[in-house]
């Protein structure tokens, strides 16, 4: 023990959180007999301004070398101690933070036992801190543009709000339009507000602001990096139509003679192989399908260009691969739809009158197969309409989860076709476990369809509903009776988009068991990763709606703006791993674990090497090598058998 150690103890009531629990003031007096403990001292809340103000003042007065806090837990409060330290004069990585509210207080009823737990706790904090070092924090160059990673509302807004003279947003969507699945909705509820009145200004914004670069029909291939430094490969398709001379006059499209499903309908109606991915799409450039088109299956058609009269079709275009450096990445990768073809009793098929909630907002939009009308595939109109609630949500068969918006969108599908008089006499009725509708207005639009002669029939599990077609009608057998209907609406679950996946697991982050992105935390850091610079918005995480797929996104862009500002230096981990040369066998172990990408191999040597820069110091790499060859800063064997043996 070095004898010109002076130590201070600071032990923090936190509002009674502490000491309602434990004895803060006879483990106060306990500590003071600790050889080279020069003070002990407690109040009621160190974090606050007076406690931060008390522990400098201690620090000067005292002439202290080490420090050990008493208070809550390393993640809430640690950097804020480091800095009190240092205003005290003395290196932050001379304190010792030791948590006795979540680990003690708040876990231990009996108040003796509580206490002795704590006084352990600190006792053993005292022995490892004679041990730490002082170390210098380092500041890198940082990069302040940003890469979105989905081009629908969510990812638009955090463009939006990010891109400035000083700041470049790069926007990348897999689509050649922006917008996402609200493009395909022609009204929003509760107001049945038009959606492309609404989201087109946005989405034009984004189109013409100069600190946006837009890369549609776009895939990011590969993300490495770090906070502040990333660095991402994109691969933008070629679209066989030069922007820079196309204004979307639409005369290539009639001339074309290939018709193939569109996807915006859900492939209820068709599309030419030349063709806008939907009406009114930003940017209003059309896309050559190199799938589907004749010229590309070595047919001689040229039809599109003979149309052309600005000579904007361009067969040898190419796709291009592009590099980009930025600082914080955004991914607003966004949702798809449930496939109720898994669930065997729906006999789902493309033949019956059964239709998705997606395909039948595109039968009842103007914009849809049927330029607006409610009609069977047969061309009747239908005089019943069957609305199933909670199709593979809810159900640990398929989805265990409420997708939050379903039941609001068929009250809206409802309102709609009433209020546009669709179908004359229309029997609607909706079968439906639990009527979801938190959004203001919808108790008013559900109550206004009680009204006027909208059935609600409360199910014990949608999902067991079966489904049968037969003479132009579906059956629909519930377990106490059957009833029929010339068309059936199916209110299906919001799940992961599957493409994000690739870049999910390349990000290294973290999936709920459904398959959503794991945020930090749910409730108080919705939008943040646990990769630091990686932030997620919109449906990514969990089904979200149109305001709060935008709220995300203003959420994570002020989260960017504040912790990445132009010309500003990052502070970098200090406390990272490093390697023993002689120790290291060259087994690779851990490069495959390291979760930052941080640890390479240096073949003329045979050994890993950290990238210190890159290295966070989570221990993962030091917990699995074989050979005892890596060490993290302040987790030394020395300073771990000082707290173990301080324990006891």
């Amino acid at each position: 023990m070095n004898e010109k150690e002076r130590l201070g103890f600071f032990l923090c009531e936190c509002s009674k959180n502490i000491s309602g629990t434990v004895d803060v003031h006879k483990i106060k007096d306990e500590l003071r007999k600790l050889p080279d403990v020069v003070t002990a001292e407690v109040t009621n809340l160190y974090c606050s301004a007076d406690g931060k103000a008390e522990i400098i003042e201690s620090i000067k007065k005292n002439k202290l070398t080490k420090v050990v806090i008493g208070g809550c837990s390393v993640k809430q409060h640690e950097h804020t101690f480091m800095k009190v330290l240092e205003e005290a004069g003395l290196n932050p990585y001379f304190m010792q933070l030791v948590n006795i509210r979540e680990h003690v207080a708040w876990v231990t009823d009996d108040k003796d036992k509580a206490t002795a737990k704590a006084l352990a706790l600190l006792k053993a904090a005292y022995h490892r801190v004679q041990f730490h070092e002082a170390f210098e924090k380092k500041e890198i160059d940082a990069n302040a543009d940003v890469l979105v990673v989905g081009g629908g509302l969510s990812g638009c807004e955090a463009a939006l709000n990010l891109a400035s003279e000083e700041r470049k947003v790069y926007l990348v969507e897999t689509q050649p339009s922006l917008g996402g699945q609200a493009t395909k909705y022609e009204s929003s509820f509760p107001s049945l507000e038009c959606c492309s009145c609404m989201i087109l200004p946005k989405l034009q914004e984004v189109v013409e602001n100069p600190h946006i670069e837009l890369l549609t029909y776009s895939d990011v291939e590969e993300i490495v990096g770090f906070f502040g430094n990333f660095e991402a490969a994109i691969n933008k398709k070629a679209k066989y139509v030069i922007p820079d001379k196309c204004i979307g006059c639409n005369e290539c499209l009639a001339p074309c003679p290939v018709e193939v499903p569109n996807e915006c309908d859900d492939f209820l109606g068709k599309r030419k192989a030349i063709h806008f991915q939907v009406t009114g799409a930003t940017p209003y450039i059309p896309v050559i399908d190199k799938e589907t088109c004749l010229r590309f299956k070595g047919e001689d058609c040229t039809k599109c260009r003979d149309a052309c009269m600005f000579e904007a079709i361009d067969y040898d275009d190419e796709d291009e691969k592009i590099n980009i450096s930025v600082g914080s990445v955004v991914l607003a990768t966004g949702f798809e739809s449930f496939d109720p073809a898994l669930i065997p009793n729906m006999h789902f098929s493309p033949d019956a009158d059964v239709y998705t909630g997606l395909q039948f907002e595109r039968l009842i939009s103007n914009t849809g197969p049927t330029s607006g009308k409610l009609v069977k595939r047969d061309g009747t109109k239908p005089k019943s309409l069957v609305m199933i609630h909670c199709v593979g949500s809810r159900d640990k068969r398929y989805k265990n989860y409420c997708s939050n918006i379903c039941c609001s969108v068929l009250l809206k599908m409802s309102s709609q076709i009433l209020e546009e008089k669709m179908a004359e006499g229309i029997r609607i009725t909706h079968l439906y476990r639990d009527m979801t509708i938190g959004s203001t207005g919808m108790e008013n639009m559900y109550e206004k369809l009680k009204q006027e002669g909208v059935d609600f029939i409360k199910i014990a599990n949608p999902n067991d509903v079966s489904l049968n077609s037969q003479n132009g009608q579906v059956q629909v057998r519930l377990p106490e009776k059957t009833m029929t209907a010339d068309m059936v609406v199916l209110g299906t679950a919001m799940v992961p988009n599957k493409k994000a996946d690739k870049l999910i697991d390349m990000m290294m982050l973290s999936k709920d068991e459904e398959g959503f992105v794991m945020p930090t935390h749910r409730k108080i850091d919705a939008v943040s990763t646990p990769i630091e610079g990686v932030f997620m918005v919109g449906s990514a995480s969990y089904p979200k709606d149109i305001s709060h797929s935008i709220i995300d996104g203003s959420a994570a862009a002020g989260k960017i703006a504040s912790e990445l500002k132009p010309g500003k230096k990052l502070e970098i981990e200090t406390l990272v791993s490093t390697i023993d040369e002689e120790k290291c066998s060259g087994c690779k172990t851990c490069i495959s674990i390291c979760p930052y990408k941080a640890i390479g191999y240096e073949s003329e040597k045979g050994i890993s090497v950290i990238n210190e820069i890159l290295c966070r110091g989570c221990g993962s790499c030091v917990a699995a090598c074989p050979s005892n060859a890596i060490t993290a800063r302040l987790f030394e064997d020395n300073t771990i058998l000082a707290e173990l043996g301080g324990l006891l």
